[in-house]
């Protein structure tokens, strides 16, 4: 949790994403939409939800579909996750997971954020998004705002991945606080690039893990 530090307000956006796991949601929809072995590898698939989020936050790949994907589809699941969302968000939203601890924590975040000295506020890419913001966390704080100098003024960072950054341009960012979902791929990236996001900013992993815990409901 964030401190305020000397007086200071200190200027926290939480991505859309790190609130609602979209990963087991558009699993969810494709297990009951597009049962395709000639795409997806069944087995897999039709597993538990349980199982479905352990690979899920072990995967070595960002691209949630890598855990579905059949070998010979891997080189297309990139486009594959865009066409889903293109064409099917709100249906892979309504399927998708919001979870009591995080749940709690943004609650208490906002309700007290003068005393804890920090401005939060919810990033998100469309309407959609800040219509189901309010609906799951009944906040109406949210920006749109993809201004490159806007994203990288925040003094602190709340992702499900470092995707965020690298879609926003932000690589180049140091000296943030980045709180992070416990995905293995996270960790290797964060271990493994050599850019300024990776190098020069603090990274804490945050959330369920998945390998040793069950999912919320």
């Amino acid at each position: 949790m964030n401190t305020n530090l000397g007086g200071r307000v200190l200027s926290t956006l939480i991505d859309f994403n790190f609130l609602v796991d979209t990963d087991i949601g558009l699993i969810r929809f494709i297990r009951e939409k597009f049962q395709d072995d000639r795409v997806f590898k069944l087995d897999i698939l039709n597993k538990s939800d349980r199982y479905i989020l352990s690979l899920l936050y072990s995967r070595l790949n960002w691209n949630p579909l890598s855990i579905i994907s059949t070998e010979e589809n891997l080189p297309d699941i990139d486009e594959l996750y865009k066409s889903f969302f293109d064409t099917y968000k709100k249906d892979i939203i309504h399927r998708s997971l919001t979870y009591k601890n995080i749940n709690l924590f943004i609650s208490m975040m906002f309700a007290n954020c003068n005393n804890l000295g920090i401005n939060p506020v919810i990033f998100i890419n469309d309407k959609l998004e800040e219509e189901e913001i309010y609906r799951f966390f009944n906040i109406s704080k949210t920006t749109d705002n993809k201004d490159k100098r806007n994203l990288a003024s925040k003094d602190v960072y709340y992702v499900k991945d470092y995707i965020f950054f690298t879609n926003n341009n932000l690589t180049d960012i140091v000296q943030k606080k980045i709180y992070i979902s416990p995905k293995r791929y996270n960790a290797i990236y964060i271990r493994d690039t050599d850019n300024n996001l990776a190098l020069y900013n603090e990274f804490v992993s945050i959330g369920k893990n998945y390998s040793n815990y069950g999912e919320d409901k």
